[in-house]
């Protein structure tokens, strides 16, 4: 079971309240650094402004619409799901999409199956309006960083406070620890604490 679905079923068995759980799947890849390039029929190809497009088009009715968002003859090409075909179609598919830049692809999927999407830097992915619409980043002292997620209806997370600045906190730990305000300062004019 999903970490969503049971949370959403402890949270209902305790209360009489209806929970409601907001979270999309994209929104645990937002701490992805590294995509690695998978074997078709899932590919990350690049465009020749150097940017890259992921293609996932599995299903017939998905692969339908990649081939005609490519420019390609459905006809002239290998079957996709079959795995000895898939050197020949990735030279196809490298050649087809080697024609366009990044955005001119995304432009030509928008508003199809086609399962044609682009790699997004970071910073674009912060601006992306679908993740600008949903919150997925947040910035936290002029960092910009994935929001905590999962959020739920009643219980939303607060957003993180940036770090405190390097000392700022330095008596009043040591202090804790039964350091009076004398021997703080001895600390810290011999430089052992800031």
């Amino acid at each position: 079971m999903p970490c969503g679905s049971w949370l959403k079923l402890v949270a209902s068995e305790n209360t009489e309240q209806v929970w409601v759980l907001e979270a999309a799947p994209k929104e645990k890849f937002a701490l992805v650094a590294k995509i690695p390039v998978g074997k078709l029929p899932h590919q990350m190809a690049v465009s020749p402004d150097g940017k890259y497009v992921a293609v996932g088009a599995i299903e017939m009715r998905f692969w339908a619409d990649l081939v005609k968002v490519l420019g390609l003859a459905a006809d002239d090409l290998p079957v996709h799901v079959d795995k000895s075909e898939w050197p020949r179609l990735r030279k196809v598919l490298t050649e087809a999409i080697g024609k366009y830049t990044r955005d001119e692809l995304v432009a030509r999927a928008e508003g199809t199956d086609a399962c044609l999407t682009p790699v997004l830097s970071p910073w674009e992915a912060a601006q992306h309006p679908h993740n600008a619409a949903r919150g997925t980043f947040v910035d936290i002292g002029g960092v910009v960083q994935p929001a905590p997620a999962p959020r739920f209806g009643r219980t939303p997370p607060e957003t993180p406070e940036p770090p405190h600045e390097k000392g700022a906190d330095t008596a009043e730990v040591l202090s804790e620890y039964g350091l009076d305000g004398p021997e703080i300062e001895r600390l810290k004019e011999a430089g052992v604490v800031s």
